[in-house]
């Protein structure tokens, strides 16, 4: 019992000598005033924690990882990477086999404003996104609709959409990798063929081995004799080929850095 109590006592005062990172007051007062989402803060930590925590200036970290440490899922922690990166309060290298994540110190360069966003403060108007970017849209008040009552049908259909909203959206994002292979990428968007390869391909192999793989495609099928993959139709049907040119390129060392696939 004791001993339990000591253990909890010691778990319960985090203690200096057992581990601590040094952040500048300069940014410490930056920080402070910096509005971020929930989910873009954790990630932030992360990196934070990963780099400045173990003395470094830079880590590679996977989305399994972030995923891991936040309890996020890997779609929602690329989400949060992407805005972060957009706002400028995070520097990505990716020209290794997992990005390199670090902090930018130069916060004069964020991009974020009062309400959390990238770029300049919106004036209090109502603004709505549009596929043309965003328009100022007047108010219009809100209209009290009767209640209605949730069939057996209609809850079927909303717990299925629940389940395949996150599937969705990283189908989505792996079909966005191939806008640097492919120019006409975005008619994949709405191919039930393409997306059910997308989908087959992101449960096999997974997002982040994908990522990889994609990005370094532009590179490969440039060569003589390579696969020519421009969709993720292609990608599965000729993944056999890609990798057995792939291994007959690298014979020492990965030439094109991408992980086993």
């Amino acid at each position: 019992m004791m001993m339990m109590m000591n253990q909890q006592k010691k778990e319960q005062t985090p203690q200096l000598e057992n581990g601590h990172l040094c952040i500048a007051n300069e940014l410490v007062d930056q920080f402070q005033n910096l509005h971020l989402s929930g989910n873009e803060w954790m990630v932030l930590w992360v990196i934070i924690r990963k780099t400045w925590g173990w003395k470094k200036k830079q880590d590679a970290i996977s989305l399994s990882v972030f995923s891991k440490l936040t309890g996020l899922s890997r779609v929602s922690c690329h989400e949060a990477l992407k805005n972060l990166l957009l706002k400028m309060v995070i520097v990505v290298n990716n020209d290794n086999l997992i990005s390199v994540y670090s902090i930018n110190k130069h916060y004069s360069t964020w991009t974020v404003t009062r309400n959390g966003n990238s770029g300049k403060l919106l004036p209090k108007t109502v603004r709505t996104v549009t596929e043309n970017g965003n328009e100022v849209l007047p108010k219009k008040g809100t209209k009290l609709l009767p209640k209605k009552g949730y069939t057996k049908e209609k809850k079927e259909t909303i717990t299925k959409e629940t389940i395949t909203k996150e599937s969705n959206n990283e189908i989505s994002l792996f079909i966005d990798l191939f806008k640097n292979v492919n120019p006409s990428y975005r008619r994949f968007f709405a191919n039930k063929t393409e997306r059910a390869a997308a989908d087959r391909l992101l449960t096999q192999y997974g997002l982040e081995r994908l990522s990889n793989l994609v990005a370094k495609l532009p590179d490969i099928i440039s060569k003589p004799y390579a696969p020519v993959i421009t969709s993720p139709y292609l990608l599965e049907v000729k993944m056999g080929a890609l990798l057995a040119y792939m291994k007959k390129q690298s014979t020492t060392v990965n030439k094109y850095k991408v992980k086993k696939i």
